[in-house]
């Protein structure tokens, strides 16, 4: 697979598809798996899907995500050791500022690379991290900016305050 930095990364057929972008171009168009082009997706964060799809395409099928799962919850919460110790190690490559952005860009590749069993599991492992947190914990783990000046929330307070005193 050839990366938006223009660096191969090379999969077996197997791993290869379980993506189903990959797989579509396989058939599709004819291609081989070391000439596929992701351009969306940098050399660095093939890599790591290059391992899940390695893992998990052997000897370890993905564990199935129920559709919907039963209990929200433990979906987000129960996960497969390997798979979480997987997500850990990349989200403690992280710098400080922004510790989730690289599992964030792993999600955008299992996203655009169309792999469902990663989707899931990212997602979930983000989304247990938001478990507790309020919305400024969660702005600081995704180096988001308040979205309004402190004049902007107390005009919005005030108005609030003025029509419950309406009802």
């Amino acid at each position: 697979m050839l990366s938006s930095d223009e660096k191969l990364v090379s999969m077996s057929l197997q791993a290869a598809r379980m993506s189903k972008t990959i797989s579509n171009l396989l058939e599709d168009v004819g291609l081989t798996v070391e000439s596929v082009p992701l351009y969306n997706t940098s050399q660095h964060v093939l890599q790591k899907v290059k391992v899940y799809c390695d893992h998990h395409s052997e000897a370890h099928p993905a564990p199935a995500q129920p559709q919907p799962p039963k209990d929200k919850l433990e979906a987000i919460t129960t996960m497969d050791s390997w798979d979480l110790k997987y997500l850990d190690d990349i989200n403690a490559e992280a710098n400080q500022e922004f510790p989730f952005s690289h599992v964030l860009e792993l999600l955008q590749a299992a996203n655009y690379l169309d792999i469902p069993s990663l989707l899931d599991l990212v997602s979930n492992y983000v989304a247990k991290h938001c478990l507790g947190k309020d919305v400024d914990q969660v702005r600081r783990m995704f180096n988001m900016q308040e979205p309004f000046s402190p004049q902007e929330i107390e005009a919005v307070n005030q108005e609030i305050e003025q029509r419950a005193q309406l009802i």
